[in-house]
């Protein structure tokens, strides 16, 4: 079995000139930290120190480092900027806050981007370059300028990550990272050679995945993968997309323990068919997106709450529309209890299928209906008999592949007059 080498980060600082100039090495390598300093051509003192994980080890390397710039250390006169940095940049606390407290905005990444260019981070111009490029996405001198920075300064933009910032689409190869204002904004990461749980905590270590907002995970090491989030979890990540990758009839057990430290998000998309979540209360949540199939995930869904949840997404994989009682179960009011807008596609739709569909009590709460299926006049007639217990709905969808018959059009439309109808051939 081959051995896999460990990436090793290295930066020297020096302070003055000639023979009395102050040294400072730091090396970086997995969770082990290396400083040394002291007189250049003299002995230097040297301290190690093992954290708890890449990620700590990467930012105690970054703080030390920053903490030399500010007591005036810089590169070495002479040497290129690019040589010996791997994915470091100083850092400043207030900014970074500044960035967090609004991650889509630009005031705040201009004002952190001047101050990393008066430090002679090359991020700095990176911020400046694509903060344009969001403004004027097709400007040709600043995609050669973007380019030109990529380029120059790989090691200190990607470092480790750019063995992952491609990943295998079919028979392509598609990049894996979307940028904004110098960071990286959204990451696609697949499990391929390299085990999902450490691309992830390379990413999230790294000074680049600083502010993600968007993680689209796939794999088949998801739990361990949902547990590296944890330990590092990001505030500005909006949409979290989770799935296994080519296994269908894997299993996943989830707990939503992890979501406690993401306030922000938005969406959490589980394209896992057969995933069991752990009993409890799953918080920050507010639009859920859910692909299952079988007994087990209908069972533990009913065990577990979204009290954020505003709007919820199904996509039913059962054979014959849900034959089993879970669906009811699954959908009660306890497990969605703030939901206005719920939308459900059938694979195979039946009328007892469509029937029980509005019949939850996730469907009689909603303001918003959306049902996605093969439009049979079995199903539609079923339809037709269900509206009128959905006395709080304001808007009906029907999104089918092909037209609908008029009177059963009408059938719909007349028992919910007040119901805004719409139908969308997919």
């Amino acid at each position: 079995m081959p051995v896999r080498r460990r990436s090793v980060e290295k930066r020297r600082l020096e302070r003055g000139e000639g023979p009395t100039r102050q040294v400072f090495e730091a090396e970086l390598s997995g969770k082990k930290l290396v400083t040394r300093w002291g007189q250049h051509g003299g002995q230097l003192r040297v301290a190690e120190k093992v954290l708890a994980s890449a990620t700590d080890a990467q930012a105690a390397f970054n703080a030390a480092l920053l903490a030399r710039m500010t007591k005036g250390f810089e590169e070495p006169k002479g040497r290129p900027a690019s040589v010996g940095l791997k994915g470091v940049s100083a850092r400043n606390e207030a900014l970074e806050e500044a960035i967090d407290a609004e991650p889509e905005g630009q005031e705040s990444y201009v004002v952190y981007g001047d101050w990393l260019q008066s430090m002679s981070d090359p991020r700095g111009e990176l911020i400046a370059v694509q903060l344009g490029l969001a403004r004027d996405p097709d400007n040709e001198a600043l995609l050669d300028a973007e380019a030109a920075l990529f380029k120059k300064f790989r090691g200190e933009l990607l470092g480790p990550l750019e063995k992952v910032a491609t990943r295998r689409l079919y028979n392509s190869y598609a990049r894996a990272f979307e940028w904004y204002g110098g960071f990286i904004r959204k990451a696609s990461l697949h499990e391929s050679r390299t085990p999902l749980a450490e691309t992830l905590e390379l990413l999230l270590g790294h000074p680049s995945g600083r502010f993600v907002q968007e993680l689209d995970l796939a794999g088949m090491q998801i739990e361990q993968a949902l547990a590296t989030l944890g330990a590092a979890p990001r505030r500005t990540l909006r949409r979290l997309r989770i799935a296994f990758h080519g296994y269908t009839t894997a299993r996943a057990n989830l707990s939503g323990a992890f979501l406690s430290a993401l306030p922000r998000l938005e969406l959490w998309d589980v394209g896992i068919m057969n995933v069991v979540f752990a009993p409890g209360v799953y918080p920050n949540v507010r639009e859920l997106s859910l692909t299952l199939h079988g007994d087990a995930p209908f069972a533990s869904l009913s065990k577990i709450t979204f009290p954020d949840v505003r709007a919820l997404r199904y996509v039913d994989w059962q054979e014959g529309g849900a034959k089993n009682d879970g669906w009811t179960e699954a959908f009660a009011a306890g497990m969605v209890p703030a939901l206005t807008s719920l939308a459900v596609k059938v694979i195979r739709p039946t009328a007892a299928s469509v029937s029980r569909i509005s019949s939850t009590r996730a469907a009689l709460a909603a303001r918003e209906l959306t049902l996605s299926m093969f439009a049979n006049r079995e199903a539609l007639d079923a339809l037709a008999e269900s509206l009128p217990r959905l006395s709080a709905l304001e808007r009906f969808t029907l999104e089918t592949p092909r037209p609908i018959a008029a009177d059963a059009r009408r059938a719909i439309t007349n028992v919910f007059p007040s119901t805004t109808f719409e139908v969308e051939q997919a």
